[in-house]
């Protein structure tokens, strides 16, 4: 991914190597995910240690489903509506621990996000000194062509004069 930026980006102006690596940085969608999973985490880590929200019940308790009384709240004694709130207290060693996980959690999420981003960084950098290699090989190879081309006349005038063998002018043209 890295590579066909930094190439891109070469194509149109010469990038150097500190910016072809912020540029990488910035432009890495697994960078961005890596972060947004720190966040997501942070922010669940909140919650870790907090009570779980209170519960509304509500229910009949011997309601009559058959007979001459069945479904009648009036007919039957024991028949009782129940409504009421439960909180559930866990105990505090697992909401420590709970709270310890999501902080363990978090400096996981941390330490993958800082090996993907030097690992953007190092694809990046191999990306540019590529990309430097192959420039300097263009440029010898178009100086070498030049240089070559200089010859051909010469080639050409050692044949005409008889000091040089047809061929060796294909030679230096090929």
């Amino acid at each position: 991914m890295a590579l066909i930026f930094v190439a891109q980006g070469a194509q149109a102006q010469s990038v150097g190597y500190e910016e072809a690596l912020r540029a990488a940085r910035v432009e890495q969608p697994v960078l961005q995910a890596r972060e947004l999973e720190v966040e997501a985490l942070r922010n669940a880590a909140e919650a870790a240690d907090e009570l779980p929200d209170p519960r509304l019940r509500a229910g009949i308790v011997n309601l009559p489903v058959t007979g001459p009384a069945a479904f009648d709240l009036d007919r039957q004694l024991p028949t009782q509506v129940q409504v009421g709130v439960e909180q559930e207290i866990p105990n505090l060693a697992k909401r420590r621990a709970r709270a310890g996980l999501a902080v363990s959690d978090i400096r996981l999420a941390e330490a993958r996000l800082g090996v993907v981003g030097r690992d953007v960084e190092v694809a990046a950098g191999r990306a540019w000194i590529s990309l430097a290699y192959a420039q300097q090989r263009l440029a010898l190879a178009v100086e070498a062509q030049d240089e070559l081309r200089e010859l051909v006349p010469v080639a050409r005038s050692a044949v005409a004069s008889g000091s040089a063998r047809p061929a060796e002018s294909l030679e230096i043209r090929r």
